[in-house]
């Protein structure tokens, strides 16, 4: 009987045909290095084309995240250089 955690790793270590799983888990690298009151306000995110596009709980977070658009910028970058995700170096835009 296989474990939940064999699994999903077994998952994750497969090449390009769950590339979607490893963005995701990329991006809650990401947004884990945000600030707190940031990360908790992000309901979902998603790539669509070259762009990233971040999906947040309320309204007054939205300008925050607009204020803090070049931090977002600089962690994707770090966070490429340091994890393996393809996904991260084709990011050219955040909305």
């Amino acid at each position: 009987m296989k474990h939940a955690n064999d699994i999903i790793s077994h998952l994750f270590s497969q090449p390009s045909s769950h590339s979607k799983f490893q963005f995701h888990r990329c991006m809650e690298k990401v947004f884990s290095l945000l600030p707190p009151h940031m990360s908790r306000a992000i309901s979902f995110s998603y790539l669509k084309d070259e762009t990233l596009v971040i999906v947040v709980s309320n309204n007054a977070m939205t300008t925050e995240f607009h204020y803090k658009h070049n931090l977002i910028k600089e962690l994707l970058k770090e966070v490429a250089q340091v994890i393996p995700c393809p996904t991260l170096a084709s990011i050219r835009t955040i909305k």
